[in-house]
């Protein structure tokens, strides 16, 4: 059920979405997928696989929360098999976090997917690169990249920037109001 209509993002980890592409090196297929934090648009987890399954859903969502990142209230996919089996709704419930899921053939609706578009473009041929071990390297070589280089359009920054300037609001108005209670 698509649980996010009408709902904008608030802060960082409020909704991150998730979607999964294909990837051929090679006459052979990989599956990347990437979990996306809606308000400061950085990739907050993301898996490379042989499989398109819920086992690689589950791995991108274990690699955000082992790199620090807080469980979002909620995670927005399609309504893949991968992402509505019972084991990641487990994962995610065992978590709090809320499953949301696109209408049905409604690829707008999940924001993921003008991210694989802009990965694909900028990215360039995978079959550049000798190995599959090289084009995997590279591919989270360009997640950090989009993370801590690349200028978001919208916010004009990059996305570890955003998130950053937000966190040290948030401090200074924590701060603030600290001040304030303590003058009263």
């Amino acid at each position: 059920m698509h649980l996010l209509k009408g709902v904008v993002p608030t802060h960082p980890s409020h909704i991150w979405t998730g979607d999964i592409t294909e990837i051929v090196y090679r006459g052979k297929k990989l599956y990347l997928i990437e979990l996306k934090d809606r308000y400061t648009r950085e990739i907050v987890g993301v898996a490379i696989g042989l499989h398109h399954d819920s086992l690689l859903v589950a791995q991108a969502l274990h690699m955000a929360l082992s790199n620090g990142h807080k469980p979002p209230q909620y995670l927005h996919t399609d309504k893949g098999s991968e992402n509505t089996s019972d084991y990641l709704v487990g994962e995610l419930t065992t978590r709090g976090i809320q499953l949301s899921v696109s209408d049905t053939a409604s690829p707008w609706q999940n924001p993921s997917e003008s991210w694989h578009s802009r990965l694909k473009g900028e990215f360039g041929d995978p079959s550049r690169f000798d190995t599959q071990g090289e084009l995997i390297a590279e591919l989270y070589a360009y997640v950090r990249y989009y993370n801590t280089m690349r200028i978001h359009t919208t916010i004009k920054m990059t996305p570890q920037e955003f998130k950053m300037q937000y966190l040290n609001q948030h401090i200074l108005e924590h701060r603030s109001s600290k001040m304030k209670d303590k003058v009263h």
